[in-house]
């Protein structure tokens, strides 16, 4: 009885295997931290600060927003969370090859069913000289961003990979929804199998406010009844801020593994 009893705890537990997370942020503000704490997070600099060649500011919240989705899925069961990273504006710390690296770690926890990625920092907005593969991807610390095609070849070339594994990637970035579109968009006999799903921060036409989206969208995953959004859209004087969007390739609006429960998010559009 016994043994029987030994085997079937063995069998439950094989078959929760739950998630990992990683969250990543890119081009915060050197000196403006909102007054986060640094604690659990690896905040790098490569090089001594200076102006980022490219042109784009340094952003105030990152370090507070990756911080805020790292408390929470700490809250919830079934989760291991990897210590995040968040590299600061020009200091060329967070590059292109690192974030490749860091998410080919990610998805390498074989035993794991869902892999979740959660990106805050500079999205790629569209334009005239940029093709549409590149709306949405994300602003590294060098000249190279990580594009969608980037991050569904390090998928597909997981160790280990198994059919009923699911790859979520949270973007709170500007003109994320590309990356949602470019979802939609791989042909359906690949699309079927692929397995992932993408939440955005907003359409790819749009930017993400700083301070808004991850803070809502986070609480979501605690408390779905109460949801703060119309709270935050009254804190910034009635304006119509972004519509967060999201395509799973598996349908529904959520994923499970074990006790670990994670729920997708849209806002109807105009």
């Amino acid at each position: 009885m016994a043994e029987l009893e030994s085997q079937m705890r063995s069998a439950s537990l094989s078959e929760r295997n739950g998630a990992v997370a990683l969250c990543i942020g890119s081009s915060q503000h050197p000196y403006k931290r909102e007054g986060v704490s640094t604690s659990g997070v690896d905040l790098r600099s490569k090089r001594r600060y200076r102006a980022a060649l490219r042109g784009d500011e340094g952003l105030t919240d990152i370090l507070k927003d990756v911080q805020t989705f790292k408390k929470v899925l700490e809250h919830l069961p079934d989760v291991e969370v990897l210590r995040p990273f968040v590299g600061k504006a020009g200091s060329g710390a967070l590059t292109r090859g690192l974030f490749l690296n860091k998410m080919l770690n990610l998805v390498s926890h074989s035993d794991k069913e869902i892999f979740l990625l959660y990106y805050a920092g500079h999205g790629l907005r569209g334009s005239s000289l940029r093709s549409p593969e590149e709306v949405g991807a994300f602003y590294m610390e060098d000249t190279a961003p990580v594009t969608f095609a980037d991050m569904m070849k390090i998928w597909e070339a997981r160790p280990g990979r198994k059919r009923r594994q699911r790859l979520i990637i949270v973007a709170d970035s500007c003109h994320s929804g590309g990356l949602v579109e470019q979802l939609k968009n791989v042909p359906k006999r690949e699309r079927d199998v692929l397995n992932v799903g993408i939440q955005a921060a907003c359409l790819a036409n749009e930017f993400s406010e700083g301070g808004i989206f991850t803070e809502v969208f986070a609480q979501k995953q605690l408390k779905r009844k109460n949801f703060m959004w119309q709270k935050l859209k009254a804190a910034h004087k009635g304006q119509e801020v972004q519509y967060p969007t999201f395509y799973c390739t598996w349908g529904g609006t959520s994923a499970s593994s074990g006790d670990f429960e994670f729920h997708f998010f849209k806002r109807p559009t105009r």
